[in-house]
């Protein structure tokens, strides 16, 4: 694994830029990632390092990462779909990403959002994660599949913005608490 700030990675790499836009095209809704789009998101600010996962016989991936004081953000991720369908790479590059992160003593690795069940791994695979809940941090694993699962599940107002007060399971709350 190479990690390296933003500025000394050639983001204009032709054959960087194919490997994200083919990996979007398969793996984004709706191949919601061409290389236009690819080059306005690396040309924010925001992104301040590219992580690069290659083996001696292959790229294996790229990951976008915000590193900001005591905090990294795993923010985009891109992998060799050919070579995931025999190894869990997504899987191993965010956990060689948080390993490296607790190398560096950063507190926190932002590991995004869990929407339907499919996000579920990241609790399942990185023990101590917390999700905000729409009103404050929380560690309720239990909670946190409720609500993906719940994502899956039509309803005519969003949770989080039907009432002041709501229930999600057996977990009541009132943003008047807080």
């Amino acid at each position: 694994m190479l990690v390296q700030p933003k500025s000394e990675f050639n983001i204009s790499d032709p054959d960087f830029v194919a490997f994200c836009t083919d990996y979007a095209e398969e793996r984004f809704a709706g191949g919601d990632m061409g290389s236009e789009r690819l080059q306005y998101v690396l040309s924010r600010d925001l992104i301040s390092h590219i992580f690069t996962f290659r083996n001696t016989e292959r790229m294996l991936g790229y990951v976008f990462a915000i590193i900001e004081g005591n905090t990294l953000h795993y923010w985009f991720s891109f992998y060799d779909t050919e070579y995931m369908r025999s190894h869990s790479l997504g899987k191993w590059m965010m956990w060689k990403v948080i390993e490296w992160a607790q190398e560096q003593d950063l507190d926190y690795v932002y590991i995004g959002t869990c929407y339907r069940e499919k996000s579920l791994y990241k609790v399942r695979d990185h023990k101590g994660a917390e999700f905000f809940d729409g009103i404050r941090w929380n560690t309720d694993a239990n909670l946190l599949k409720e609500l993906c699962r719940s994502d899956e599940q039509d309803k005519p107002v969003d949770t989080l913005k039907s009432e002041r007060k709501y229930q999600i399971g057996n977990t009541y709350f009132s943003q008047e608490n807080d």
